[in-house]
């Protein structure tokens, strides 16, 4: 599966909350970046950068990491449907001002 989309930053709503997606859109296979402990998006762009744009990128900070919204659930579930909703988010979120 390919993308030729461009980059597209903003938060994703699930649940009770919000998460702060960042996807590359590009032409390749996908891959998504999930954060452990206190990881944020910082963590990933060196890795991001070293794989470079033959791939599409798409890295989300977890409930209540980095740029993401607090919430009452941090279920197994709960992460589930965070992963649907970073993977499906431009459809159905907002992009941050200025970015597309």
């Amino acid at each position: 599966m390919t993308s030729q989309q461009s980059t597209w930053t903003g938060m994703a709503p699930v649940d009770d909350t919000a998460l702060y997606v960042r996807d590359t859109g590009g032409p390749g296979h996908p891959v998504v970046y999930l954060n452990g402990a206190y990881a944020d998006q910082s963590h990933r762009r060196r890795v991001i950068a070293d794989l470079g744009s033959d791939y599409r990128h798409i890295a989300y900070d977890e409930r209540t990491r980095g740029k993401s919204k607090r919430s009452a659930d941090y279920s197994f579930e709960g992460a589930v449907r965070d992963l649907a909703t970073g993977t499906s988010h431009r459809s159905r979120s907002t992009p941050e001002k200025g970015r597309p």
